[in-house]
């Protein structure tokens, strides 16, 4: 959580686009200079007194309270780490956190049945896959791409490319601080770079531009649904959508949909 947050979200407004922030709540009001891979770059973090608003609007993930490695420290300190700053998160701010952005990529078995315990539905690793496929555990969740990567513009061409009914997701991820260092893509600048791959997506009209929150919520939810040759019963407390043919089904909670006569039982 750094006052850089503040730009990504203009332009997240801007052209429409979801963005999840994952602010360490302890080190809020600190700030100074950081040497990042090799760069050095300005840190500053808004104060606790600016957080109750500062990400209106905006999903907030939990991120711990001190980028702890989870899997290197006992379950009291998890717990101080996560879900008492996940309590202390929404004291501040009103929301309560459902997913974790993993510090230093740090978890494993152990920390991730924790969190389940806590309530949270997703992980998000800080390992890329450079595809686009959902996780089979949203607690250990791949995204895409670092935002920063060289190959991130030609990989999401190729995303709105795809024709497909099946699932999938475009994720970057990546620090606000380090969008102020250079470009590896000669000739451009990070904000500006963020800034075209926002305008892409929200521009196109087959991509839905949501947080991992609503993406983990509404795959959890289609999973959750029950569906044979005869009929697709929605079991979840969401609207989810499916396909049957070329009929595009919008079903809603509790409904079950006959294939056979296309007829929606409540």
């Amino acid at each position: 959580g750094t006052i850089q947050d503040k730009k990504v979200m203009s332009l997240a407004k801007k052209y429409g686009v979801a963005v999840t922030f994952a602010p360490n709540t302890r080190w809020w009001g600190t700030s100074g200079w950081m040497d990042h891979e090799g760069y050095r770059v300005w840190v500053q973090r808004p104060t606790a007194g600016e957080i109750p608003h500062f990400y209106d609007g905006f999903e907030i993930a939990s991120h711990t309270a001190t980028h702890v490695m989870l899997a290197e420290v006992d379950d009291a300190t998890i717990k101080q780490e996560v879900l008492d700053d996940m309590d202390y998160m929404e004291k501040l701010t009103g929301q309560r956190a459902i997913g974790m952005c993993y510090p230093g990529n740090s978890y494993n078995e152990h920390v991730i049945k924790v969190l389940r315990e806590y309530g949270l539905i997703y992980g998000r690793s800080a390992a890329v896959l450079y595809k686009y496929e959902l996780p089979e555990d949203f607690m250990s969740w791949l995204p895409t791409c670092h935002d920063a990567w060289e190959g991130c513009p030609e990989l999401s061409d190729k995303f709105l490319k795809k024709n497909t009914h099946r699932l999938l997701c475009f994720y970057i991820w990546g620090h606000a601080y380090e969008l102020d260092k250079p470009s590896l893509i000669e000739g451009t600048t990070r904000w500006g770079n963020l800034e075209a791959l926002f305008k892409k997506m929200g521009e196109a009209d087959n991509v839905w531009c949501a947080t991992n929150g609503q993406i983990a919520s509404y795959v959890l939810a289609t999973r959750g649904c029950e569906r044979t040759d005869d009929y697709f019963l929605n079991k979840s407390s969401m609207t989810v959508y499916a396909m049957h043919g070329d009929n595009r089904l919008e079903i809603a909670p509790g409904e079950k949909y006959i294939f056979a006569d296309g007829s929606i039982e409540k």
